[in-house]
């Protein structure tokens, strides 16, 4: 077995191989779908309460029922609301339903994207291996729910491509399709819309002081016409409340955990795949290699101190890494005999395939049986009005998009500006005063603890209690 420096990646215009793993995707998905009647995911219910609102009041900036009663700006962009409000007009769905059904279609067109992409760049059976590969890696449970990041996920290649062709080719117009996908993402998913501005930065810095090529009316093209699309929202958002991003705590991972996370077979491929592109050395293999680097080595920034959320951040990784491992198995040979390549392709569809099973088989809710009581006791019986403290923050973004009751949290905490002490009420150091000053009207608490001062039971299930406080 020997791997050649510059190996011949053959020409394949068969592109029906392309739109096979985004099949396979797309019915693999189905399965939690029909499955289950909720979203997969625990952030979908933050999403759907903003669409909610949009829904109730049309384009509006801020968000009274979250943080409340203090409420907070919506700093979250707002086009993967809009996909949400737009599925619920067509069809006639519920917001929870538009989530649910969309599931396999974001899904899938990631999927296709990363296909598509990858034999633009290279060939067909790049494309195929690119969109196979992805399966192997854990963020492939990411990318089947419905969120904006996997919306975000789907743009970001294409974005990337067309950038590619202009700087490619010397066109301004790629970098105008570029442009209007960047202002795009801009609109669905901060934190991708930062990485690929990263990449796309670094990217054209490289080919135009290394490489001595024109770049400057391709780059101001992209910049100005992405800025232009976002301004239509940031513009009135930041002149009515300015703009706040409150970085979670960084979660750092050991090494080790990138094996598990993307795969042993995929990462030696993708190693392989680096030799072949770091000595060809054509703008897109430029691209793919920048994009790998930058990201994995944004992700080991806290072992210098920088705060980083590495396992989050990899999840851009998975593109150019899965090409690049396209690229590598392609470039296997024995003695001359492409048949290894041909036998390990057929072993990584077959694993592919059940890894991917597997994912979407163990995916389910994050909404339980008894979550969902306590929500549908609040829509029926909650006064709308006052806000509920609870011992879970995870429960409040359920409570709000499933009842529209105030919650003193809500989800997407780095947009939260200022917050109810919450501890003080669990703990039972509140008195009327406190009540009526932070509109609280309800508590809830894990079953077993003891009732708080000031208040009645009002609501019992298997896992909650429900306190009513009193306000006079």
């Amino acid at each position: 077995m020997h791997f050649p420096i510059m190996p011949k990646i053959k020409e394949n215009k068969n592109i029906i191989f392309i739109f096979i793993p985004a099949l396979i995707t797309f019915c693999l998905i189905l399965i939690p779908t029909f499955k289950y009647q909720w979203p997969l995911s625990w952030d979908i219910f933050y999403h759907i309460h903003i669409s909610q609102l949009y829904l109730e009041n049309g384009l509006i900036f801020f968000d009274d029922l979250t943080y409340a009663p203090y409420g907070r700006p919506i700093f979250y962009p707002p086009l993967f609301h809009f996909l949400l409000i737009s599925l619920k007009e067509i069809f006639g769905w519920t917001l929870f339903d538009s989530a649910r059904y969309i599931q396999p279609v974001l899904g899938s067109l990631t999927i296709l994207s990363f296909s598509f992409v990858a034999y633009r760049m290279y060939n067909a059976t790049t494309g195929f291996l690119t969109g196979i590969f992805v399966m192997f890696t854990t963020f492939f449970s990411r990318m089947i729910i419905p969120i904006p990041e996997t919306m975000a996920l789907i743009l970001l290649p294409l974005l990337a491509y067309f950038y590619y062709i202009s700087l490619e080719n010397n066109k301004l117009f790629p970098a105008l399709l570029a442009g209007i996908l960047l202002g795009m993402v801009l609109l669905t998913h901060l934190l991708s819309s930062s990485i690929i501005i990263l990449i796309i930065l670094i990217y054209t810095i490289i080919i135009g002081l290394i490489q001595k090529e024109p770049v400057l009316k391709q780059f101001l093209v992209l910049l100005a016409t992405s800025m232009a699309i976002a301004a239509v929202w940031y513009l009135p958002l930041i002149l009515s409340y300015g703009f706040s991003f409150k970085s979670p705590p960084a979660q750092g991972i050991e090494l080790f955990k990138y094996l598990t996370l993307f795969g042993i077979v995929p990462l030696i491929f993708s190693f392989i795949g680096s030799f072949y592109a770091s000595k060809r050395r054509k703008k897109q293999d430029l691209l793919i290699l920048v994009w790998t680097i930058a990201i994995l080595l944004f992700s080991l920034a806290h072992f210098i101190g920088i705060p980083v959320l590495s396992e989050r951040i990899l999840n851009f990784a998975v593109f150019p890494l899965m090409l690049l491992a396209a690229l590598g198995i392609q470039c296997i040979t024995v003695e001359g005999d492409k048949r290894p390549a041909y036998i390990l392709m057929a072993l990584i569809i077959i694993f592919g395939f059940s890894f991917g099973y597997s994912t979407v088989n163990s995916a389910s809710p994050f909404i339980k049986p008894s979550d969902f009581e306590l929500s549908k006791w609040f829509k029926d019986n909650g006064d709308k009005e006052s806000l509920v403290v609870s011992y879970n923050y995870e429960l409040d973004p359920l409570i709000v998009s499933i009842s529209r009751q105030p919650v003193s949290a809500g989800g997407y905490a780095p947009g939260m500006l200022r917050g109810l002490n919450i501890l003080k009420y669990l703990q039972g150091d509140f008195n009327r005063d406190d009540i009526r000053q932070d509109q609280a009207g309800y508590i809830i608490l894990p079953r077993g603890v003891a009732e708080p001062p000031y208040s009645r039971l009002v609501y019992l299930n298997k896992n909650y209690k429900v306190f009513e406080l009193e306000k006079n």
